[in-house]
């Protein structure tokens, strides 16, 4: 994380994560201010579900490339104070550092099933597929999916699903979660 400059921060509704991008647009970090016990992971969890597409070679997820613990120090050194106020001097916490993914409007639905599709065969269900959660890249056409808070592993019997049952069970699993 060092020597990168952080721009564009914001703060969460539920003010349980700061996020933010790298000055060029090429990097995003997220940090978790507290745990939200309605998500299924941490910040540092999540970033493990991102590794995991990627060590599977997804092509709809952001790539990993860091996570750790910054102290509030650290934090003083990226955060306007607007942000920083919203930290504990005698804290530490987690965060990530993902691709920056741009976005653009020009998706449609049949790309997010495709970009769940394939991560359904690598064995990851996003698990709050919304408009917030879908970057669509229209240099490389590839529509991503980010924010793995919700994630679930898939078991076999899911992973094998057709496109028909797979739907199906995501919508059973947001009923039932919401």
């Amino acid at each position: 994380m060092k020597n990168i400059k952080w721009t564009n921060f914001n703060i969460n509704s539920r003010k349980t994560t700061v996020f933010g991008s790298s000055l060029d647009e090429k990097l995003f970090i997220k940090i978790e201010l507290k745990k939200n016990p309605k998500k299924n992971f941490d910040v540092d969890s999540e970033y493990d579900v991102i590794k995991f597409l990627n060590e599977r070679n997804a092509v709809t997820a952001p790539r990993a490339h860091e996570k750790g613990v910054l102290t509030y120090s650290d934090l003083e050194k990226i955060l306007e104070e607007e942000y920083l106020m919203h930290f504990q001097k005698d804290q530490e916490y987690q965060f990530m550092i993902t691709d920056f993914i741009p976005h653009s409007e020009n998706y449609n639905i049949s790309d997010v099933m495709f970009s769940m599709i394939e991560q359904k065969n690598l064995g990851v269900f996003q698990g709050d597929i919304k408009p917030d959660n879908i970057r669509y890249d229209s240099k490389s056409c590839v529509c991503y999916i980010v924010d793995y808070d919700q994630a679930i592993f898939l078991n076999e019997e899911q992973k094998i699903l057709n496109a028909k049952q797979f739907f199906d069970f995501c919508s059973q699993y947001d009923k039932e979660k919401f």
